[in-house]
């Protein structure tokens, strides 16, 4: 989203700032912030590490549509607590039938999941009950109050985390139920979908939600074989209890949360033209407790936002792990917005760090030393100019 003017302070004052700071962005290297710049007396600019106020955990609600993967299964991480992901996933019609086919009957149906994604126990046999969703759901901008309600179990079935694709044969009945619809062009309105739900095993998984994979249903008809391949999805995560991190540690995971919150403490910094602009963001995945066969996927880039007092927000930059376990954010849209905060407006409420936003669903994890840190605390770089 666009940042609103109206929240900007007199843009008359932001551009003489901005032209100012420009003059010394035009020969320094804005990925260098906070390497052994010194200040004087002569208008040189000034550097200064402050810490970030607040870096508190913000709850999220689990719920993540339509992405390339559909999550299930259960998980217990002694670092980070356990995580149960319950998939919802609906197929589409395919027209591209022969008569034969269109004759029938339907022989079977076999449900395939092509496995995308693991996080947990990677020798633990993972059992699931498959759950036919009675409603229609669109896998767009899901809500609590949107999640599909389901019918009766229909079937268990059992995998290995690292299965490359499981085959389900649908039951008898199912396929008796549906056997006209698989037939016809409807069959898309006629089937809601499905829903998977742990019963044993100590991982998550994930299946492709991609028309071009191999997450289908597989109708039979004599010779002939119809796909009705993967369209839509929901993922529903819930954080069941919490995990056991040392002091000065904070856990985050993708799509279960928490977000980071925080504020810029530059109160004494006001009236200055911005230089250059950093956050340092330091992990530690080494504290992580990761049992024997445990494998748990770490993500290589974080997300800054700004939100407005609506919950809106915008991206305002990408923080990308370095090989010294640092997370740094720069960009000029938040070179832009930390001015204008330092000349007095007040472009956004809050800040928070979130996982960065991608095609795949996750439940990717990073630890990142707080502000009860006794080292590495979370950082901001500021090098400036005074204007007085």
């Amino acid at each position: 989203m666009e940042i609103q003017r109206s929240r900007f302070i007199d843009f008359s004052r932001t551009a003489l700032a901005i032209g100012i700071m420009c003059a010394f962005m035009a020969c320094e290297d804005p990925t260098n912030v906070g390497l052994g710049l010194v200040g004087d007396d002569s208008g040189q600019p000034l550097t200064e590490s402050l810490d970030l106020d607040g870096f508190m955990p913000v709850d999220e609600v689990g719920i993540v549509d339509n992405l390339g993967e559909v999550l299930a299964g259960r998980v217990e991480d002694p670092s980070l607590g356990t995580t149960q992901a319950v998939a919802y996933f609906d197929v589409r019609t395919n027209t591209n039938q022969t008569i034969e086919y269109r004759n029938g009957p339907v022989e079977r149906a076999i449900l395939e999941l092509e496995t995308s994604y693991v996080y947990g126990d990677t020798l633990s046999e993972l059992t699931f009950a498959l759950h036919e969703v009675l409603n229609e759901f669109t896998g767009f901008q899901s809500t609590v109050d949107s999640i599909p309600p389901v019918g009766p179990e229909l079937l268990q079935f059992s995998m290995m985390p690292k299965d490359a694709v499981v085959a389900i044969e649908l039951p008898a009945t199912w396929v008796a139920q549906y056997d006209a619809d698989l037939r016809t062009p409807d069959f898309g309105q006629a089937f809601a979908g499905f829903q998977l739900r742990h019963i044993e095993g100590n991982a998550v998984v994930g299946f492709h939600n991609i028309v071009t994979r191999d997450t289908r249903i597989r109708s039979i008809v004599g010779t002939d074989t119809v796909n009705f391949v993967a369209e839509k999805s929901i993922t529903t995560l819930e954080k069941e209890t919490e995990g056991t991190l040392p002091p000065g540690r904070v856990g985050i995971q993708d799509g279960i949360g928490p977000k980071i919150s925080f504020s810029f403490p530059v109160d004494s910094l006001q009236g200055v033209a911005l230089n250059r602009a950093a956050i340092q963001l330091s992990s530690d995945n080494e504290a992580l407790d990761t049992p024997t066969n445990f494998f748990r996927p770490t993500i290589d880039n974080l997300a800054l936002h700004g939100v407005l007092n609506d919950s809106s927000s915008a991206l305002l930059a990408i923080g990308t792990l370095s090989d010294d376990g640092d997370y740094r954010f720069v960009s000029e849209t938040f070179h832009t917005v930390l001015q204008s905060f330092l000349l007095g407006g007040t472009p956004y409420e809050s800040y928070e760090i979130r996982f960065s936003s991608t095609s795949a669903n996750s439940i990717d994890a990073v630890v990142l030393h707080n502000n009860e840190s006794e080292t590495d605390t979370p950082h901001v770089f500021i090098t400036y100019t005074d204007l007085q």
